[in-house]
């Protein structure tokens, strides 16, 4: 099948300015407003016509088309408006004849044509019509519709936050829009709070990219868990630290479908800790989450991270290996590495308690 927008009739090449009336027996559009006439208006069109007008209006997600003026034979000389989609199928608008006259917004989708077909039959004639179109990239404003922030057209505005992802990107259940709902991001200067998925409580849209940033203000430790996470196969939580000092971004952890968020790591004051989740298209029911968080002063799990003396923290394994890890040197103190099990040496390696103490003191213990 030959593309419409593709359209040869016969072997005439119409050269036609966008603006003006289309007064042939169908050609192809790009304008995104213009006129189509029936041919030989206003004068009587003939018999036995079949003509297609095709418009290709790119970037637009709505249609107007009325009719200026309209005189068809009513029982047989008849006008269908259609979209011809991408995969080839149509979707019939409005079907019309007699004196009637119109107007009718609709929606159509990226790549969609909007086909304008007259047919008459072999008897009488009348003096056809005058139609106006007009293709624009924003949802009908006669009608009370949502814009999604994906662009598209999504529910009326009077079914926005009933729990329901009309939007792809599920935007008509979160924001300023829905007060309560989650939201697709946001900046956080709380020292511990919670946060959700976008539309907490329902499920969130496909095609999502929300980045949380939370500004804690404090120095020394960052706790994440998840009270909640049900996401779907192709969701990513990935959590990573802007440095304030050197502008770098630290990465974390990256936590996937239906896994334990649970981190708890190192911040220095001025830090920021950027929690960036996406989303491709997937159906799964009830994909939420909702996380908790909170900024100490005090280290991490003390099995893991040691807190110096000044209130910085440093991975537990390095204390007592004769290297001064906090600025004080608090990790090196004796009343820090008495009884001390294990310890690590430039090279990361391990030695046992005996023989850190014949490193530090010079003294042979007798083995």
């Amino acid at each position: 099948m030959v593309a419409p927008w593709n359209l040869v009739l016969g072997s005439i090449v119409l050269f036609l300015s966008q603006t003006a009336f289309a007064e042939t027996c169908g050609t192809n559009l790009t304008a995104n407003s213009g006129s189509i006439i029936s041919p030989g208006f206003p004068s009587d069109y003939d018999n036995n016509l079949d003509c297609d007008w095709y418009i290709n209006a790119q970037g637009a997600i709505s249609f107007y088309i009325s009719s200026a003026a309209f005189v068809t034979e009513t029982c047989c000389d008849k006008l269908t408006v259609s979209i011809v989609h991408n995969d080839l199928t149509e979707t019939t608008i409005l079907v019309t004849s007699g004196n009637a006259p119109f107007k009718r917004p609709f929606l159509i989708g990226q790549g969609d044509v909007v086909r304008i077909h007259f047919h008459t039959d072999s008897s009488v004639t009348r003096s056809g019509f005058r139609l106006i179109y007009k293709a624009i990239a924003t949802c009908p404003e006669s009608w009370s519709y949502f814009q999604c922030n994906d662009g598209a057209c999504g529910a009326p505005s009077s079914i926005t936050c009933d729990g329901v992802n009309d939007c792809h990107d599920g935007s008509d259940e979160w924001g300023t829009i829905c007060p309560g709902h989650g939201l697709c991001g946001s900046n956080i200067t709380a020292q511990d709070g919670t946060f959700t998925s976008p539309g907490w409580p329902i499920s969130y849209g496909d095609f999502l990219s929300c980045d949380w940033f939370i500004h804690p203000d404090v120095s020394t430790s960052f706790y994440m868990k998840s009270l909640v996470f049900n996401t779907a196969v192709n969701s990513v939580l990935s959590v990573s630290v802007l440095s304030n000092d050197s502008f770098k971004e630290r990465n974390e952890s990256v936590t996937r479908m239906n896994e334990v968020v649970h981190d708890a790591f190192r911040i220095e004051k001025g830090d920021v800790v950027h929690v960036r989740f996406t989303t491709n298209d997937t159906t799964v029911a009830s994909k939420r989450f909702q996380l908790a968080f909170v900024a100490k002063d005090t280290c991490p799990d003390s099995s893991t991270y040691f807190q110096c003396h000044d209130g910085s923290c440093v991975y537990a394994s390095w204390t007592c290996d004769g290297i001064n890890d906090c600025s004080d040197g608090s990790d090196e103190l004796g009343s820090t590495c008495i009884g001390a099990a294990t310890v690590r040496l430039a090279g990361r390696s391990l030695l046992c308690h005996a023989v850190l103490n014949q490193h530090i003191n010079g003294i042979m213990d007798s083995q």
